[in-house]
């Protein structure tokens, strides 16, 4: 699956590419090549590139949200870790705290 989405990455940046370059070469509006040639690969990578990619993360993200809120022994580790968690920290807190209440005094 992986292999799959390198493949048609590296398919995207290469049609790009050659599509930024014939585009880029004459358009017309007195500018150098390099002008255009930028210009066109900022329009390309902000209308296309970066929503397909954000859209394939949120994708991702929300596929793994559920995935580990559908396995029960994840689920309970969390929990555990946080119900220790939240014992531990008084034991630290506290005797740090009557220190202070000691300096204070």
């Amino acid at each position: 699956m992986l292999s799959k989405i390198k493949i048609i990455f590296c398919l995207l940046v290469i049609f790009l590419m050659g599509a930024n370059f014939c585009y880029a070469a004459d358009n017309g509006n007195g500018q150098s090549f390099a002008d255009n040639t930028m210009d066109y690969m900022i329009n390309i990578w902000q209308t296309s590139v970066f929503p397909f990619i954000s859209d394939v993360w949120a994708r991702l993200g929300g596929f793994l949200n559920k995935e580990i809120g559908n396995r029960p022994n994840i689920k309970n580790k969390l929990e555990n870790e946080k119900k220790e968690i939240r014992e531990v920290i008084p034991q630290l807190v506290i005797p740090f705290w009557d220190k202070i209440k000691g300096l204070i005094k």
